[in-house]
């Protein structure tokens, strides 16, 4: 099957067609921006979200909960933090572990920070919630 000179040009223009229609129906040019001189580095925003929960005893002295006061691994211990917080819950985890530590410690106060940490920035403490053994409410600032 021989082609004429005017079906080599229908051919030829047929070919740049389908080379440049997806460039032309392209509605911005972000792809172009992986590829060649417009590729830029990309970011990632390393945000980073802590959870710490603060404990204060009768007399008036406030230190940081370890997980190790109650014999779990730090990383357990996060996760159910973790989740207590998301879940809305706060109340229940200072109760019970009110409860477990109710021989050897008495705290008469607990807080729970969220803690968000960007880096270059300063660390914002994002929500805290407030609960009282004796009067068993949760308060959130």
């Amino acid at each position: 099957m021989k082609l004429n000179k005017n079906g080599k040009i229908v051919t030829q223009i047929f070919g740049v067609c389908i080379l440049l229609v997806p460039f032309l129906l392209q509605s911005n040019m972000y792809p172009l921006f992986y590829y060649g001189m417009f590729s830029e580095v990309l970011h990632q925003t390393n945000q980073q979200e802590r959870l710490v929960i603060e404990t204060t005893n009768a007399s008036d002295i406030t230190e940081i909960f370890l997980a190790s006061s109650i014999g779990m691994d730090e990383g357990h211990f996060l996760y159910v933090v973790r989740y207590y917080y998301y879940h809305n819950k706060s109340q229940q985890l200072f109760s019970q572990l009110n409860q477990i530590l109710k021989k050897s410690k008495k705290f008469k106060r607990w807080k729970l920070y969220k803690i968000i940490e960007i880096p270059s920035e300063i660390s914002d403490t994002v929500d805290i919630v407030l609960w009282k053994p004796e009067s068993q409410v949760l308060e959130e600032y």
